[in-house]
């Protein structure tokens, strides 16, 4: 190929190039925006229990009769600070439905820290207030701890929290484990267990105790009833130890169960 030729042949390129581009040749299209994801999500819980245990002592109502037949409702919301911060606000509210003879609302909070990606720890603060009462007025206590989530393997979560209560001068030690087993793709079963320990060292209980408080295991049965929709009925077993027993002598081994109905968002 000549000279001449060579220059022919680059200034047919230039000009097929400069037709192409007046004729609008669009560039290549830039890459659409990823969606935007909300940094909070949670969710809503109606339920019902049998019996109301709080940390294996089965609780009195206003009269002389227990906390049967509760009715609960919570709401539940996590706030994504961060890659590893989470802060979460909890409301929950139950009622004994059989004769109405106790009300409880509970507010907590706290900030986990996801020290791996197995491990997040962090501060929690309780409010616990009590509406209805034999004397027709209302008490309150305030909790704070710390609570730990471990995820040691697959499928399984162990939790422990040890909180004290500034109005009761209690200490109460806990730690739980649980096993996710997936039997289809809505239905699942949950085993679990936990044990408690309780330091009641205080003129404010009589008698004291700093001994383990109890053993419960559990068994639910989550079913994803549609997208988000979870009904969890579940069957429990509490065993008191001696430091319910130190508190509460009559306790025996109690079988209860209830059912739960959450929406998460």
């Amino acid at each position: 190929m000549t000279i001449s030729n060579t220059i022919k042949s680059l200034a047919l390129v230039v000009a097929c190039s400069a037709l192409n581009a007046q004729a609008g040749v669009a560039p290549a299209p830039a890459p659409l925006p990823s969606p935007s994801t909300s940094l909070w999500s949670g969710s809503v819980t109606l339920g019902y229990d049998t019996d109301y245990y709080f940390r294996g002592v089965r609780v009195y109502g206003s009269g002389s009769g227990y906390a049967e037949d509760l009715a609960t409702a919570a709401l539940d919301l996590n706030y994504q600070i961060n890659d590893r911060l989470t802060w979460n606000l909890n409301a929950w509210y139950g009622n004994s439905v059989a004769d109405h003879n106790y009300d409880e609302i509970d507010l907590h909070t706290k900030l986990l820290y996801k020290v791996s990606d197995t491990f997040s720890f962090g501060p929690s603060f309780t409010y616990y207030t009590y509406p209805y009462t034999t004397g027709g007025g209302s008490w309150d206590q305030y909790e704070f701890g710390l609570e730990g989530v471990l995820t040691p393997c697959a499928n399984t979560t162990v939790g422990i929290r040890a909180l004290y209560e500034i109005e009761s001068e209690a200490f109460y030690a806990e730690i739980n484990a649980s096993y996710v087993w997936k039997l289809t793709d809505r239905i699942s079963l949950v085993p679990g267990a936990l044990v408690s320990y309780v330091d009641r060292d205080s003129s404010k209980w009589t008698p004291e105790s700093s001994d383990f408080n109890h053993a419960s295991l559990f068994l639910k049965a989550p079913i994803g009833l549609m997208d988000n929709v979870t009904l969890t009925p579940y069957v429990a077993a509490n065993f008191p130890l001696d430091g319910v027993e130190d508190y509460n002598s009559s306790q025996d081994d109690e079988i209860y169960g209830g059912v739960s109905l959450s929406v998460g968002f």
